[in-house]
């Protein structure tokens, strides 16, 4: 978003002197809002994925989380799901 808001402010300047058209100028400003709005949706998104993971295991998660290692080889219970399901 920073390139991006750059890019508007250079063209904002090269506007006001007569050397860019307006297309270009709106163009980039509803990119800056586009990923304002995109940064602010993913935001929410991780709130309520901390919540929905806070309610799963019945505490609150405040700490940074890890990403999961892309090795990891995840084994099926031997036991039925019947045994897990009381």
């Amino acid at each position: 978003r920073r390139a991006t808001q750059k890019s508007l402010d250079r063209v904002s300047a090269m506007y006001d002197k007569k050397m860019a058209v307006v297309t270009d100028l709106l163009d980039l400003k509803a990119r800056v809002d586009l990923l304002a709005a995109q940064e602010v949706d993913a935001r929410n998104q991780i709130r309520l994925s901390r919540a929905a993971l806070s309610e799963i295991v019945g505490r609150p998660i405040t700490e940074p989380l890890s990403r999961i290692r892309n090795d990891i080889a995840l084994q099926v219970p031997s036991k039925s799901m019947d045994t897990w399901v009381a």
